[in-house]
């Protein structure tokens, strides 16, 4: 009996300790195994492949999610325009290299009216790229944070017991994929030795970042549609 089915197979018995070996022609039979007589090539190239799947592929080097991130701040702290930090000169032909990629891509604008606030820029150096953040520590006394639920190590953790399939999302500069809108865009200005530049993504280091970039994408991988923070 298999699979609700009855099958009469013919069996050996020999006086050896080894494994039961069930033969080709019974497989077939219970439809175990199936054999293909010819096989029918797939002419899809990886061309067709994204633009089949174009609302999850992106052909830029930085997504961007539907909708505009709005920044809230508190109208009664007074802005602050922080001094520009002293960068070596080494870092400065990667640093404009990296400025003008991010300009390049939409990341950044140059600014050229006197804003209110101002950050310090932080570049940070790894082995393989630069990466140009702020300090947006006073800018962040002001703002007024979203209050959106994030699980703890603990609540996750509870629930992975049995589980046996895992996988992990790498969101490339995630943050980046959020756009501002232009009242927000403006507060996230910052010193460089080259000029005053915006950011019109989320950047690094806003404090609200962490939890507007989770409940966006829980919002948008639950509803696929425009999300509107």
């Amino acid at each position: 009996m298999y699979d609700s089915k009855s099958y009469q197979l013919k069996f050996y018995v020999i006086d050896r300790p080894t494994p039961a070996i069930l033969g080709l022609k019974d497989c077939e039979r219970l439809n175990l195994i199936r054999r293909v007589q010819h096989l029918e090539k797939n002419c899809s190239t990886a061309e067709d492949f994204l633009r089949k799947y174009s609302d999850v592929f992106t052909t830029s080097e930085v997504g961007c999610l539907p909708g505009l991130h709005h920044i809230e701040v508190d109208k009664n702290v007074k802005p602050v325009i922080d001094s520009p930090r002293r960068v070596p000169a080494t870092l400065r032909p990667k640093i404009k290299n990296e400025l003008d990629r991010m300009e390049r891509i939409g990341v950044v604008s140059p600014v050229k009216e006197p804003p209110e606030w101002v950050s310090s820029m932080v570049p940070v150096v790894r082995p393989d790229k630069l990466r140009i953040c702020i300090d947006p520590f006073n800018l962040n006394q002001a703002i007024k944070r979203e209050h959106h639920p994030m699980k703890t190590i603990e609540e996750v953790a509870s629930r992975l017991p049995g589980a046996k399939i895992f996988s992990t999302l790498d969101a490339a500069s995630g943050f980046w994929e959020i756009q501002l809108d232009e009242e927000s865009a403006n507060l996230t200005c910052f010193n460089t030795p080259f000029g005053r530049y915006k950011f019109n993504r989320l950047p690094f280091g806003i404090t609200s970042a962490p939890k507007c970039f989770r409940e966006l994408w829980r919002c948008y991988s639950r509803t696929s549609m425009a999300v509107k923070l």
